[in-house]
C-alpha cells in the first residue's frame, strides 16, 4: 500500500484521526471479523471534540478559537450528523497488488443532508447518508459490495470515539509479495550496515525476525484498536482474536485457566511510583507458547529459551510488587511478591541449587548478547553475586543487575544498575532492592492471610508526576527544567491485560485532567528548551491548513548549495527555507507562537520573502491577531499581486473578521486567477449563503 492513498482521505477524516490517534492509541470490540480488509467508525463526533477542546484549552488559551473550530469547519457543523450511527471508512486492497490503489470510501451518516459537506468532499448523496469514494479515476469508482459494507458497519458503532478493525490473514495475503520484498531490501541493508560495523543487526537474524512475526500474525483473526473517551477519563486498548482452532487460540485459552490466587491481601508501597500485580494463570502453557512462537528469535540472541522457560514455570504467574526509578542516580527501588507454583514450601537449597544458578546463565547469554551489539564492552554478566545477609533467620541472597545502555552516540556506555535481594518465604519468593525493604517484606508475608486476586490477569498503575520527574532528572539536557508544580496532583495511568476465549485485550487509562496538565507541561518545557528541543531541524514542511482545507507551504526541494551554516541536523540555517520548513511543521502541530518566530527568521534572512510574509500573516490569524495578519498578506501581495493563493488567504481573514464585502472581492478574484478552493467556494457555498440571507 503506498503511504500516498492515505492522503486521499478527506481533511476532516485525516485531522480527527490524527488528532486521535496520536493522542490515543487503543482498542476495539473486534467481536465479529470486519467484511473490509480494514474499518474504521467514528462514533460521537460532537461529544469528542467537546472533549479534545477540554484537553488542549490549556495550551491553546490566547486563541479565540477552539481547538475543534476547524474540525467543525471542515464538516460544515456537526448537528446534521446522525449520532446513532458511525462515520465508516472502509478499505480493501487488491490480491497481491498492494501499490494498486486499494478501493477505498468513507460513510457519513446523516439526520439531514449537508449540501455545503457534500459539495466540497464530492460526496455522493444516499437515502440517510453520504457515500465519499476516494479512488483517483473521474467519475470515482465506489464498489457496491464496500459501500453495502460500510452501510452495515454504520449501525454498529461500538461503545469508543474511534475503533479500527483489521482483517490480518486477509492482508497478509495480499501483501505476501510486497513483504518479500521489504524483507528483501532490509537484508540487503543489513549487510551493507554490517561491513561497516559488527553492531549491526545480522541479515539472517532478520530473517528469524520476519518468521517470527508472520507465524504470530498468520493465527490472528482481526487485530483491533480504539479510543474511548468522556468528560472524566480517556481509556486505550488493543485486541488480537486469534483464529478458531488455531495453536494461539488454544495456548490463549489453556493460560487462563489458572487455581486460584493468595496475594489477594498484600499491598506493596506505596510510595513507589510503578504498581503492578497479577492472577495466576498456566505458567506451562504461557512457556510453551513463548519457546513456540519465540524460540529461534531469543536463540538467535544468544539465549536458551528452554533454561528460561523451565525458570518461568516454577511460578504460578501470581505477583505482586512496586517499583520506582532514579531519580538521577540511574538506580531502583523495588519489592516484589512472586508465588511459586508448588503450594508446599521450597526445599532450603532452592535459590543456590534452582533459581539462582539460571538467572547467572540467562545473565551471562546477555551479556555476550550486548558485547556483540558493542564491541569492546567490558562485561561479563548482567547479573553478578553480592554478599549474602540473614534477616529473621532467612538466608537473603544478594544480586546485582548492570544492563548496559547502548547508545551509539555516546563515547562511553552507561549502565541501569539494580541491586536486588532475594529469598523464600513460606512459598513465595521475595524480591528486593534492599535488606530494608526485605526486612519489611519478609514481615508482611510471614502475616499474610492468602486471598484470592480479583481483576484482570495484569494491572500495572503508575505515578505519572514520579515518572516524569525521574525522566527529566536523568536526561542532562533537562535537569535544569522547572517542573510545573501542578505536576504533583496528577493521578495515575492504569494498564490492564486480560485473556478472553480466543483473545487478549491490552488497555489503559487516565484521566482527563491528567491529559490536561501533561498537554500544559510538555508545553511548559518546549517554552524553556526553545524550539530547537521539541522539534528536528531536519523535518520537511508540513504546510499550514487554513479553514478551508487549503495547504500553504512547500515540502523541502533539492536546493543549490550555498556557504550558509550547517545546522546540527544537517540543515542550513542561515537558509531562508530552513526556517520556512519549521515554521510549517510548528504550524502543522498547533503551536502558533513558535511558527511566528520561525517564518519571521526568514523575513529578516530574506526580507522579499513573499511565501515567508503570507504564512506569517495566517499564523497571526490563527491566533486571532487579524491587523498583524493583514499586514503581512498584504506585504506578501505587494510583492506578488495576481497569486490567488495569497488572495484568497486574505479573503479567508475577512471572513473572520465579518468584513464580507471585501472577503468577497478577494476570493472572486482569487476564483478567477484559478485558485481550486476559491472557486469551489464562488460556485457552491458562497450563492447558498446569498439565498440564506434575509433581503
Amino acid at each position: 500500500m503506498k503511504i500516498a492513498h492515505l492522503a486521499k482521505i478527506p481533511v476532516f477524516l485525516l485531522s480527527f484521526l490524527a488528532v486521535l490517534f496520536i493522542l490515543f492509541l487503543s482498542p476495539a470490540s473486534a467481536q465479529t471479523q470486519p467484511g473490509a480488509d480494514i474499518v474504521v467508525r467514528i462514533a460521537k463526533i460532537e461529544q469528542a471534540l467537546d472533549v479534545i477542546d477540554e484537553i488542549f484549552e490549556p495550551v491553546d488559551r490566547q486563541s479565540k478559537m477552539p481547538p475543534s473550530a476547524q474540525l467543525r469547519a471542515m464538516l460544515m457543523g456537526t448537528d446534521w450528523i446522525d449520532p446513532d450511527r458511525a462515520v465508516v471508512i472502509g478499505l480493501n486492497f487488491y490480491e497481491d497488488q498492494m501499490e494498486k490503489e486499494p478501493d477505498m470510501a468513507v460513510l457519513v451518516p446523516f439526520i439531514q443532508p449537508n449540501e455545503d459537506f457534500a459539495t466540497v468532499h464530492g460526496a455522493i448523496k444516499k437515502s440517510d447518508h453520504y457515500l465519499i469514494p476516494m479512488q483517483k479515476e473521474t467519475p470515482a469508482h465506489l464498489d457496491p459490495e464496500l459501500a453495502s459494507v460500510l452501510a452495515e458497519e454504520a449501525k454498529n458503532p461500538g461503545k469508543r470515539f474511534v475503533t479500527m478493525d483489521i482483517a490480518v490473514p486477509r492482508v497478509l495475503d495480499k501483501a505476501d509479495s510486497q513483504i518479500q520484498q521489504l524483507l528483501a531490501l532490509l537484508k540487503e541493508e543489513a549487510a551493507k550496515a554490517q561491513q561497516e560495523g559488527p553492531e549491526a543487526v545480522p541479515p539472517e537474524q532478520l530473517d528469524i525476525i520476519a518468521d517470527t512475526f508472520l507465524k504470530v500474525a498468520r493465527q490472528v483473526e482481526t487485530l483491533s484498536l480504539g479510543v474511548d473517551l468522556n468528560r472524566s477519563n480517556a481509556a486505550f486498548s488493543l485486541k488480537i482474536l486469534a483464529l478458531a482452532d488455531s495453536e494461539m487460540a488454544e495456548a490463549l485459552t489453556g493460560i487462563a485457566h489458572a487455581p486460584e490466587g493468595r496475594l489477594g491481601n498484600f499491598e506493596p508501597d506505596s510510595e513507589l511510583q510503578i504498581q503492578f500485580r497479577s492472577r495466576p494463570y498456566d505458567t506451562a502453557a504461557a512457556s510453551g507458547l513463548m519457546v513456540d512462537y519465540f524460540g529461534e528469535f531469543y536463540k538467535s540472541m544468544g539465549i536458551d529459551i528452554e533454561q528460561l522457560a523451565r525458570m518461568f514455570s516454577g511460578f504460578s504467574g501470581e505477583m505482586a510488587g512496586a517499583m520506582s526509578i532514579g531519580p538521577g542516580d540511574m538506580q531502583m527501588q523495588m519489592e516484589v511478591v512472586s508465588s511459586l507454583a508448588k503450594e508446599d514450601k521450597p526445599s532450603a537449597d532452592f535459590l543456590e541449587s534452582e533459581y539462582i544458578p539460571q538467572l547467572l546463565s540467562m545473565g551471562k547469554q546477555m551479556a555476550q548478547f550486548y558485547k556483540d551489539q558493542q564491541p569492546g564492552l567490558e562485561l561479563d554478566s548482567v547479573f553478578k553475586r553480592t554478599e549474602n545477609t540473614e534477616i529473621n533467620g532467612n538466608t537473603v541472597v544478594g544480586m546485582e543487575m548492570r544492563m548496559p545502555i547502548i547508545n551509539p552516540e555516546a563515547e562511553e556506555v552507561s549502565f541501569l544498575q539494580m541491586p536486588l535481594r532475594i529469598t523464600t518465604v513460606n512459598n513465595y519468593l521475595l524480591t528486593a532492592s534492599d535488606d530494608m525493604r526485605m526486612k519489611s517484606l519478609i514481615q508482611n508475608v510471614s502475616e499474610l492471610t492468602p486471598a484470592d486476586t480479583d481483576g484482570p490477569l495484569m494491572t500495572v498503575t503508575m505515578d505519572l508526576a514520579g515518572l516524569i520527574k525521574a525522566a527529566a532528572a536523568m536526561n542532562p539536557q533537562q535537569q535544569d527544567i522547572e517542573m510545573p508544580g501542578y505536576l504533583s496532583d496528577m493521578g495515575r495511568l492504569v494498564y490492564t491485560v486480560e485473556l478472553q476465549e480466543r483473545g487478549m485485550q491490552a488497555e489503559y487509562s487516565m484521566k482527563i485532567e491528567d491529559i490536561r496538565r501533561l498537554v500544559e507541561a510538555m508545553q511548559s518545557i518546549e517554552n524553556q528548551t526553545g524550539p530547537e528541543a521539541s522539534v528536528k531541524p531536519s523535518f520537511p514542511s508540513q504546510g499550514k491548513k487554513m479553514s478551508s482545507g487549503t495547504v500553504v507551504g512547500v515540502p523541502v526541494k533539492n536546493r543549490p548549495e550555498s556557504n550558509a551554516t550547517v545546522s546540527s541536523g544537517g540543515q542550513l540555517e542561515d537558509d531562508p527555507q530552513y526556517w520556512m520548513d519549521k515554521g510549517g511543521l510548528y504550524a502543522a502541530y498547533g503551536n502558533e507562537d513558535a511558527a511566528i518566530e520561525s517564518y519571521k527568521k526568514a523575513l529578516e534572512l530574506d526580507p522579499e520573502n513573499s511565501r515567508a510574509a503570507f504564512n506569517l500573516g495566517l499564523a497571526y490569524a490563527d491566533k486571532g491577531n487579524y491587523d498583524k495578519a493583514l499586514d503581512f498578506i498584504n506585504k506578501a501581495l505587494s510583492a506578488e499581486t495576481e497569486n490567488g493563493n495569497y488572495l484568497y488567504g486574505r479573503g479567508w481573514v475577512y471572513l473572520q473578521e465579518n468584513r464580507h464585502e471585501k472577503a468577497m472581492e478577494d476570493i472572486s478574484k482569487a476564483a478567477e486567477l484559478g485558485n481550486p478552493d476559491a472557486i469551489r467556494y464562488m460556485d457552491s457555498i458562497a450563492p447558498r449563503q446569498k439565498q440564506s440571507k434575509p433581503d
